[in-house]
């Protein structure tokens, strides 16, 4: 009898003990990894969305920036990351889904993470110099289909958002460019300007600075974008593709529901926070909302189209 009470007695301690920690969290900080280097729109997205949170959270809210490998490695340490609430993740889309098919260490998908929610989008845009022959983006795509393979088109990286865009257009388009990878916003601007490109294909982000020198052609997005309301979208010229740099926020997977309940609070209360909004605003950072779970299934719906775009069209051709 003494010996089923002392167990009794354990028992109950150690329910006692979770239900206060997980009540009392979180104690410490947290950890928001980003997968890129600092200073780009992932980071400057996380940096303003970190502060506000951090509001409602009690903890300070820390961004640490993992670049690598195509977003692998910052990526792989939230995977890795024990699943206790204090490591959150703003993985990027399509990355946290597509960097599967190209790169051997990248060992995660759709079903790898928990999710709280979105902390912004940069849509993907086409766009020419002011000074193109290309006037409208029909004008664009009559050009490529008279000249297969000649219209050249920058994108920012291999295996990223805007090369993967580009690949999946040229498909519905029934096009074929010449692509050409840069390694970021200032490289492929440059290119651009410099007329070593025909046109390019990136986030809205990377022709923020130069938008009295580029004609943006189309904008890959369900709706128009209130700084660009007069450039059309992919959907409304026929092509059904909007695509961007969606910026998720993560946790590793088996997090415990209450953490992830007062994660998913905390992210609804700084969403709707208007001084985060203007934060936001002047930070050039698109908010864009979504429940955990409609995040669960875009996610696997886009894991299965890039799944079927690598068959057809590997994006690294050695791997």
């Amino acid at each position: 009898m003494t010996r089923f009470i002392k167990i009794a007695s354990v028992f109950v301690l150690a329910v006692s003990l979770a239900s206060t920690a997980t009540a009392e969290y979180p104690e410490r900080e947290i950890q928001l990894i980003v997968p890129t280097s600092a200073g780009g729109g992932s980071d400057k997205t996380a940096r303003v969305y970190a502060k506000f949170v951090t509001e409602y959270l009690g903890q300070p809210v820390v961004v640490v920036n993992r670049p690598g490998g195509g977003g692998a490695i910052g990526i792989t340490a939230v995977l890795n990351a024990k699943p206790d609430g204090y490591t959150m993740g703003q993985l990027m889309l399509p990355e946290i889904v597509s960097r599967q098919f190209d790169n051997p260490t990248a060992q995660f998908g759709a079903d790898s993470f928990d999710y709280i929610g979105k902390s912004g989008i940069d849509n993907h845009i086409f766009a020419v110099r002011n000074d193109s022959k290309l006037q409208t983006y029909q004008d664009m795509v009559a050009f490529a289909k008279a000249n297969p393979g000649n219209l050249s088109c920058g994108v920012t990286g291999v295996g990223g958002g805007p090369q993967l865009a580009s690949l999946r257009w040229q498909k519905l388009a029934g096009v074929e460019l010449n692509l050409v990878s840069f390694k970021g916003g200032g490289q492929i601007r440059g290119a651009l300007l410099g007329g070593h490109i025909d046109m390019l294909c990136a986030n809205t982000g990377a022709v923020s600075k130069v938008l009295k020198e580029v004609r943006i052609l189309a904008l890959s997005a369900d709706e128009t974008h209130p700084k660009f309301p007069n450039v059309p979208t992919l959907k409304s010229l026929g092509i059904d593709l909007a695509v961007g740099t969606e910026r998720i926020l993560a946790m590793p997977k088996g997090t415990p529901t209450k953490i992830l309940e007062k994660l998913r609070a905390a992210h609804q209360k700084t969403l709707a926070n208007p001084e985060y909004q203007k934060a936001a605003k002047k930070a050039k950072v698109t908010i864009d909302t979504a429940s955990p779970e409609k995040i669960a299934q875009m996610l696997k719906s886009e894991e299965n189209d890039y799944r079927a775009l690598w068959a057809a069209s590997p994006w690294i051709q050695d791997r």
